[in-house]
């Protein structure tokens, strides 16, 4: 390609070259001419002649010397221009943010690469001049110089040629990038210059775009809410008149009981054939319009309440959310119909009801007005605490707000209020936490028990009268039963006979055994029952005490858990302890022999007590029946015995005597 610069710089040439030529004709032929009219000297015509010659040819000299002078001037020129261009090219072949390799397809080596090629790929330049078209590639076409140019032959003459790639870095990272190929000559061969744009960050957009595309269709799809497209369908006036479905997804299909293929392409009347024009006018105003809207309506066709969002994605076109809302409409009713009845508990309920937020009241019904004395007015510009004692306000403060927290407190507990007159009184409180117009709440519930509490104080106080009388009941009964002993122990002083003294011992230690039992009575704080045990061993030391005897010559062992056992038994029990243990002390040990006596009280799992007294005596005769007895300690054991409702054996060892009885406590009696 010549510029308009040599174009221009030829023409002048050729004018110049021709006008010497014309000049020379001129001066070859014309000069002859002219010299011959003046000059007719041979010799002179010979010297004209070389000076002619001469001229012409200084002349020829001078107009080469010029033109060759011009052309090598022109020539400094155009190289400094070619210079400049090819620095001008260098830049911006080394300042694009596109990666540049040009490829010879001849010798299928790179011939070029510019700056960004070495930045995105990581190679030195010495390195990306040597390297393999092959190694950029992770094996997709177009990946070698043959690929490259089918591609480009089948352009159809096109010179650029774009496709996408998956090349690799020197480090083996693998990106995608944007090749466009273009054919250009290389010294008389076909060479291709790449321009490889780097769209990794376009790929992840366009991945991340897809993937977004793939939830919301996932979304769309599975959706719980019905939700379709629809274009408007207008009449031949322009005014719209129904919709069609482009799009649906399957819940809004089941919600119109046919298949999702059933629904698009068709329009909503084929589907509702019923009258629905009030929400259709307003689908009509948000596909024309774009302001959206929701609507709420209740369906007799489908027996359901129906909520919908309607929105315009583009103009002519409405999108729709539909939302079954029967069950929240029958929960909102239920919820309508348990507040009326909760407010006509509450009205008409005898113990009074409070709802609080905080620490405020908002809500009290009529029996906290007649409760406290205030009115509902003043009721519900006051704290929730306000009324209750000041000695019991710090528990219900805290009490309330742990609850209000979340933490484990009483649901229910006493505490003491103020009236408004000043009247103090007493209540229960029954509290728990609610949602109250929305935000979290509490209730309480009292119920006055002050009449209740005067009358467990009278009942208290009757009791503590009760106590004292019994005790003093239990006192005098032992102070009289110990007279009895008393006037026992003087009479017999009075008896010369010893047996008859030893008949009014007997009965002045029986009498000492209820007197005994008394006494821890009137010492106990339990009226109904005495420790057993300790019972036992008081006794056992008053018969050896009332008869005289040797510590050291018969030893008394005493087996009793210390329970508790009710008077109606303790004193039969206490009785045949008596008895049996006088026996032995009477007949077991004659003639100051030595031995022991064994006591053990015990229970077992069934509730059934066994009473066994023990001897190391001599052992009772084999001629008495234990059950058949004309003895009045004997009669008065068998007669305790079946008192109790137990059964009695007795049996002779080569070691003493041991007698049994067992009987059940009265609480297996009572079952």
């Amino acid at each position: 390609m010549i510029s308009r610069f040599d174009q221009k710089g030829r023409a002048e040439t050729v004018k110049i070259i021709a006008i010497y030529i014309l000049f020379g004709i001129f001066w070859v032929y014309g000069s002859d001419t002219v010299v011959d009219w003046f000059v007719h000297d041979r010799t002179m015509l010979v010297k004209v002649a070389v000076v002619k010659g001469s001229f012409f040819i200084l002349c020829t000299a001078g107009l080469l010397y010029f033109l060759i002078n011009r052309y090598v001037k022109r020539l400094a020129a155009a190289e400094d221009r070619l210079n400049e261009s090819m620095k001008y090219y260098q830049a911006i072949f080394n300042a694009t943010n596109e990666a540049i390799i040009v490829h010879d397809a001849a010798n299928g080596r790179i011939v070029d690469i510019n700056n960004r090629m070495l930045e995105v790929y990581g190679y030195e330049p010495n390195e990306a001049l040597s390297v393999d078209i092959d190694q950029l590639s992770d094996g997709m076409p177009p990946y070698s110089p043959a690929d490259v140019f089918e591609k480009l032959s089948k352009s159809k003459g096109e010179s650029l040629q774009c496709f996408e790639w998956h090349t690799r870095k020197k480090n083996g990272e693998l990106f995608w990038a944007e090749v466009s190929l273009t054919r250009v000559s290389l010294n008389d061969s076909d060479g291709i210059i790449a321009v490889i744009r780097d769209i990794s960050e376009r790929r992840k957009a366009e991945e991340a775009i897809h993937q977004s595309e793939e939830k919301f269709r996932t979304l769309f799809m599975s959706l719980n809410e019905g939700f379709y497209l629809s274009e408007l369908i207008y009449d031949d006036k322009g005014n719209p008149c129904d919709y069609r479905y482009l799009e649906a997804n399957p819940k809004f299909a089941e919600m119109l009981g046919v298949g999702r293929d059933q629904i698009i392409g068709k329009r909503y009347k084929e589907l509702v054939p019923v009258d629905t024009t009030q929400w259709l006018d307003n689908y009509f105003n948000v596909a024309l319009t774009g302001e959206p809207c929701t609507y709420s309506f209740c369906s007799n066709e489908y027996s359901a309440y129906f909520e919908t969002y309607a929105y315009q994605p583009a103009k002519g076109q409405v999108s729709v959310l539909v939302i079954n809302v029967t069950e929240r409409k029958w929960a909102e009713e239920a919820l309508r119909e348990s507040e009326e009845k909760f407010r006509v508990l509450a009205e008409t309920s005898p113990a009074a009801i409070i709802v609080y937020q905080g620490d405020m009241l908002v809500y009290a019904n009529p029996s906290t007005v007649r409760l406290f004395g205030y009115s509902g007015i003043e009721l519900l510009g006051m704290k929730s605490w306000e009324w209750v004692h000041p000695d019991d306000r710090g528990m219900m403060i805290d009490n309330e707000r742990a609850r209000q927290r979340g933490e484990l407190v009483p649901a229910q507990y006493e505490l003491r209020f103020v009236k408004k007159n000043g009247e103090e009184g007493w209540m229960i409180v029954s509290a728990g936490c609610i949602d109250y117009q929305g935000k979290p709440a509490g209730i309480a519930t009292f119920v006055d028990i002050t009449e209740t509490k005067r009358a467990e104080e009278k009942v208290r106080s009757a009791l503590a009268e009760k106590v004292i009388l019994l005790k003093e009941v239990h006192h005098r009964v032992k102070n009289n039963l110990q007279i009895i002993c008393s006037l026992l122990d003087l009479q017999s002083d009075s008896i010369p006979d010893e047996q008859s003294r030893n008949y009014f011992r007997e009965s002045q230690n029986r009498v000492r055994s209820m007197a005994l039992i008394h006494g821890m009575l009137y010492e106990s704080k339990d009226f109904s029952s005495i420790h057993f045990g300790e019972y036992i061993r008081d006794l056992t030391q008053h018969l050896i005490a009332s008869y005289e005897l040797e510590s050291r010559r018969i030893s008394l062992k005493v087996d009793v858990n210390d329970f508790a056992m009710d008077i109606d038994r303790a004193i039969p029990c206490g009785l045949i302890i008596n008895e049996l243990v006088s026996n032995a002390m009477k007949h077991a040990f004659p003639d100051n022999r030595r031995g022991e006596i064994l006591i053990c009280f015990t229970i077992d799992e069934k509730r059934w007590i066994s009473l066994t007294v023990a001897d190391t005596g001599v052992g009772i005769p084999s001629w008495i029946d234990y059950e058949n007895t004309h003895t009045l300690g004997l009669q008065l054991v068998n007669t305790l015995v079946r008192q109790l409702r137990g059964r009695m054996t007795a049996r002779v060892e080569q070691t003493g005597t041991i007698i049994s009885i067992i009987f059940p406590e009265k609480s297996v009696l009572d079952s």
